[in-house]
Parts: structure tokens; C-alpha cells; sequence
């Protein structure tokens, strides 16, 4: 992946084939990314990112994707949870266990 991260979570479902979810805020030249790569039994079988160009605009939508993935009434029969929430500030890594 392209860009420096600053952000990224975790999501794992109770699903059969061991569902997950990354998502993550990615630092560019020209602003943000917000990507994200979802799988199960640990391969990822699809990636997609999206472009914002301050901050603000970047983590609005990154929270908003977690909220959506973790609401418990989704429409959907994966429901996920937070494993791990990382972030990276001055080159310095964070790493926070959140529990559910």
C-alpha cells in the first residue's frame, strides 16, 4: 500500500470462514486515502481506497465505516467487532486493545 499510515483498525467477525475487515487512514501527497482489505481464513480477497483531501474528511467517513461494520442491527449476518485500533503519531506506534 501507498502513503504513510496514520490510522487503522481491526474487525473480525463471528463467521464460519473467519471473517475480517481493515480499514485504515493512509497519508499522500495530495491528502488522504481511506483503504480498506476484507477477507476470510486469513487471505484477503478484496482491497479498495478512497480518496479525501484533509483529515477531517478522512476520519468522518473512516468512523463511519466502523460504525456501520459494528452496529449490531446491520442488515447483514457478519457482525463485527474491534480486535485491535492503531494509531501512528510521530513515527511513534500506538497500539490499543479495545474490548468488546
Amino acid at each position: 500500500m501507498i502513503g504513510i499510515t496514520i490510522k487503522e483498525v481491526y474487525l473480525k467477525a463471528n463467521s464460519p470462514r473467519d471473517a475480517f475487515y481493515i480499514l485504515s487512514i493512509r497519508k499522500i501527497s495530495e491528502g488522504y486515502l481511506v483503504c480498506k482489505q476484507s477477507g476470510a481464513n486469513g487471505k484477503v480477497y478484496h482491497k479498495e481506497a478512497w480518496f479525501r483531501e484533509t483529515l477531517e474528511e478522512a476520519e468522518s467517513f473512516f468512523k463511519k465505516k466502523i460504525l456501520k461494520k459494528t452496529d449490531p442491527n446491520r442488515k447483514s449476518i457478519r457482525k463485527y467487532r474491534v480486535v485491535n485500533y492503531s494509531t501512528f503519531e510521530n513515527k511513534v506506534f500506538r497500539l490499543f486493545s479495545l474490548k468488546t
